[in-house]
């Protein structure tokens, strides 16, 4: 169940730490058992930096979890005001853990020059919608335990197809993506300009790292390349040699 779920996975990365500043560790939780465990070195080759931890969820089992151990809180995309209160949350019981958290999200994209041709190309991809496939899947997706799968299917429940106002869940945030696959059931949808304003609205939030997928692949990646990124430099959101900023 759910409080497993997270116990195992507190216990997991509370030994994944240790390991990682060098120790020598006894363990025994619930999930996680160990006698002396610790990294195996070649001899003289230091343990390598600590792979960050990325991690999302948004119960309050999850909530806890982050605030321990995460490096980084993902969230789905969610309208600015949701996101800013996530974000509130999780930095309030990271400091009570006195510890410190960036934040990011996860959905999709489709970046073009403008909204017209954008939400066109958004709704070809709602053409030939198999409804009744469409209706079991949202299905298959309310019935898991996930709080973030629920508040997602929440935010594009009137969502039809036949009405194209019904798809927009905040201005540049179509929902329309939920209709088609799981994971994010938004994404950001718009000219370069408007979701660089987005984008611009969830740094003042304190969101600074974005995972972003398109399909078809390649040809989203390129309208990024060539439209969105050179926007985001421009706003100094970018940095071209690769660094976070």
């Amino acid at each position: 169940d759910k409080a497993d779920q997270y116990l195992r996975t507190g216990e997991f990365l509370d030994a994944y730490r240790a390991l990682f500043r060098g120790e020598r560790i006894d363990r025994d939780g619930t999930h996680v058992a160990l006698r002396g465990a610790d990294l195996d070195q070649v001899p003289s080759v230091e343990i390598p930096e600590r792979p960050e931890v990325w991690f999302g969820g948004s119960s309050s089992y999850a909530g806890d979890v982050a605030a321990r151990y995460a490096d980084v809180y993902l969230s789905w995309l969610e309208p600015l005001d949701q996101l800013r209160e996530k974000v509130e949350w999780i930095r309030s019981l990271a400091a009570a853990q006195g510890r410190e958290v960036r934040f990011g999200v996860r959905g999709w994209i489709l970046a073009r020059d403008t909204h017209e041709q954008a939400e066109r190309d958004a709704l070809a991809l709602l053409d030939g919608i198999d409804h009744e496939r469409q209706a079991a899947l949202r299905e298959q997706l309310l019935a898991r335990q996930s709080v973030g799968q629920q508040r997602g299917q929440a935010l594009i429940a009137n969502a039809n197809v036949d009405d194209p106002t019904s798809l927009w869940v905040a201005p540049g945030i179509w929902g329309g993506f939920g209709l088609l696959a799981g994971g994010a059931a938004t994404g950001f949808v718009g000219s370069h300009a408007a979701i660089a304003d987005r984008l611009t609205e969830l740094a003042d939030i304190g969101i600074h790292d974005v995972i972003v997928s398109g399909f078809p692949n390649l040809e989203e990646t390129r309208w990024m390349a060539d439209g969105l990124a050179p926007e985001l430099a421009r706003r100094g959101l970018l940095d071209r040699g690769g660094r976070r900023t």
